[in-house]
């Protein structure tokens, strides 16, 4: 009898220890697609106390077991998702409750801007040039390029516009890497300071330049449209003629022109150019002139004028395009003609 009396007291006290579930499933509110590893907790409603916590599975379902009767409230949360609360989950006589499919929206936290800021290098070393950046040099703004060049180390400019570096003379100055047309000194007096974006010394040219034996290369760099505008030059040459005539019959004649036309517009550089030159060289010859023909020399003297006629002309056209700082296009053409006449 007390044995039979002992197993009714384990079987009845067995029920009283069953706890209730939650269950329920989360996805995503756009496409419903289910979330994998997502968090549900459950708080004590009355005192905001975490009871306890899962994750969901693949299928985004999730199990909270063990909850004892009382009210609780529930959230759900996943990364770059706006966490969902859902209140007065009440557990009574350790019924289960299932939530069903609860969605969330995505939102979150979150980031606000966040601004780097800093300060370019003054001077930038390469293996051929040193690259300066003209905002640097403040006491220059509202003057011209003569003044910016001024500012750069080692490089300095006389009276007459003369660039020297490191005390060597004959800089060739680049406009955006084209050639300068025209005198070099004009440019930096007429190019304003604050259209310049940075000044590259060239101390060691590849052939790309062909800096024709100078010490190097000035290349200015201006802010895209600064330098937009038309040029044209004309060169006239003329020369005196000789003070000795040599006993020619006519004059020599000493003249020519140049004429450049150049159109510059954001990308684009359009030049076109002609020349005409006339240099006649005059001189006399005077000696003799021997000759051996089978062991025989004749000797006659050999004097008289002797003069040459040259004449010069060309035309020129070429056409830049440059889309980026890195790639630059050129077509060139080229025609001239020589004759010199005896």
């Amino acid at each position: 009898m007390k044995f039979y009396h002992l197993l009714v007291v384990v079987i009845c006290l067995v029920p009283l220890s069953i706890s209730a579930q939650i269950t329920g499933k989360i996805t995503d509110g756009a496409n419903e697609y289910p979330l994998e590893y997502a968090t549900a907790a459950i708080f004590n409603q009355d005192n905001g106390e975490l009871v306890t916590g899962v994750i969901t599975d693949l299928n985004g379902f999730f199990t909270i077991e063990g909850v004892k009767n009382g009210t609780y409230y529930l959230e759900t949360s996943f990364i770059g998702f706006e966490t969902n609360t859902i209140k007065d989950i009440t557990i009574q006589n350790r019924k289960s409750v299932s939530l069903g499919t609860i969605m969330l929206t995505i939102g979150g936290t979150q980031l606000e801007e966040v601004v780097i800021k800093g300060q370019r290098a003054t001077v930038i070393n390469k293996i051929d040039r040193q690259v300066f950046d003209t905002k640097s040099f403040q006491n220059s703004l509202g003057g011209s390029a003569t003044d910016v060049v001024k500012n750069i180390p080692s490089v300095s400019v006389d009276g007459q516009g003369e660039i020297s570096v490191r005390g060597s003379t004959g800089f060739v100055v680049l406009l955006n890497g084209n050639p300068v047309q025209g005198n070099s000194s004009n440019l930096l007096n007429q190019l304003p300071a604050n259209a310049i974006e940075r000044i590259e010394v060239i101390t060691a040219p590849s052939a790309k330049y062909d800096p024709e034996g100078k010490a190097g290369i000035l290349n200015i760099i201006t802010i895209k449209g600064a330098a937009d505008g038309t040029f044209a030059q004309v060169n006239i040459k003329g020369g005196l003629p000789s003070f000795e005539t040599y006993g020619n019959d006519k004059a020599h004649q000493r003249y020519g022109a140049d004429a450049t036309y150049n159109i510059r517009k954001g990308d684009w550089n359009i030049s076109m150019g002609a020349s005409y030159q006339r240099n006649d060289l005059g001189g006399r010859r005077e000696g003799d002139v021997f000759t051996i023909i089978n062991d025989t020399l004749t000797q006659f003297p050999s004097s008289g004028e002797r003069s040459f006629d040259e004449i010069n002309y060309s035309g020129r056209f070429t056409v830049d395009y440059a889309p980026d700082d890195k790639n630059s296009y050129s077509l060139a053409f080229y025609g001239g003609k020589r004759k010199k006449i005896v």
